[in-house]
């Protein structure tokens, strides 16, 4: 199955928010974060239930590099054609 990922649009706008705090600290430390939390985001695409479900059906993610929490849920859509 193959699983894709879509971004609330606040959760979107905090990620750009942390990135560009972290490259306005230090050039290429915004570069470095978006990595990282890139390579979180795929690793929830490859196996959505890796992470521990916490509340509500929502599960977290906390990346080691950087004190970022990504909270996401999975949702089965059917489509009948």
């Amino acid at each position: 199955m193959q699983y894709r990922i879509r971004f609330h649009p606040d959760a979107e706008l905090e990620f750009l928010d942390s990135y560009h705090w972290y490259e306005d600290h230090s050039i290429g430390l915004g570069d470095k974060f978006r990595t990282i939390v890139e390579e979180y985001l795929l690793l929830i695409q490859e196996n959505p239930l890796l992470y521990p479900e916490k509340r509500n059906q929502f599960r977290e993610c906390q990346t080691k590099t950087f004190p970022f929490l990504i909270v996401y849920k999975t949702i089965l859509i059917v489509r009948n054609y």
